[in-house]
């Protein structure tokens, strides 16, 4: 130990962001910086623990690498100090990149981390939402059936409607009327009296020779 006191070497080794606070307890009393951030400049932590440390001591603050080297003076040159603590507060990390869902051998397109209910679907649509539409496009409708003499086309939502027919591919319907059979023109049956049954016909009997 030198006549300056104690060093201490604090290494932060993190790739992350936020706060990093140095705390000291001495005789029952923790002296806590405030503020200081992860990358904070050695005389920036210099500043800091003299701050917090009032007239408890002081330290003086050089850089070692990536680590900082804290050598304790003043009221504490000649103590045997506890070893300086670090107090993260990390900001929150905010993941990146993108995933995909499969259901049913179904898969979406790429997700993004930061998408959420809000956002509106990639360019390019999910698969499952491309299948799905194909499907309802082709399927029959059982609530509206085609009508006789008109065929029928799918429209977007699904449905199925009747379409109008050119008059050169729709089905035409002829009535025709057979009429009666006509009745021939003869003459008409002649008529029996009802006091013989002869025949109107019959010839008139031969006279009798003379003497």
């Amino acid at each position: 130990m030198d006549s300056r006191g104690e060093t201490q070497r604090v290494l932060i080794d993190t790739t992350a962001t936020g706060g990093s606070d140095l705390s000291l307890k001495r005789n029952n009393v923790t002296y806590t910086t405030s503020g200081l951030r992860i990358g904070a400049t050695a005389q920036q932590v210099q500043d800091a623990l003299n701050a917090a440390l009032g007239s408890a001591g002081s330290v003086s603050v050089a850089m070692d690498g990536d680590a900082y080297r804290v050598t304790f003076g003043g009221a504490l040159a000649s103590a045997n100090v506890a070893n300086l603590r670090v107090a993260l507060d990390l900001d929150a990390a905010t993941p990146s990149g993108s995933f995909t869902i499969t259901h049913d051998g179904l898969t979406t397109a790429a997700i993004a981390y930061s998408d959420d209910a809000a956002t509106p679907p990639p360019t390019s649509e999910p698969h499952w939402k491309r299948w799905a539409t194909s499907a309802r496009a082709t399927s029959p409708s059982p609530s509206m059936p085609p009508t006789p003499g008109s065929r029928t086309t799918a429209s977007p939502s699904g449905a199925r409607s009747p379409a109008a027919t050119s008059p050169t591919s729709s089905p035409t319907t002829r009535t025709s009327t057979t009429p009666p059979p006509r009745r021939s023109k003869c003459a008409p049956a002649a008529r029996l009296s009802p006091r013989s049954s002869a025949s109107s016909s019959t010839a008139p009997p031969p006279k009798p020779a003379s003497p």
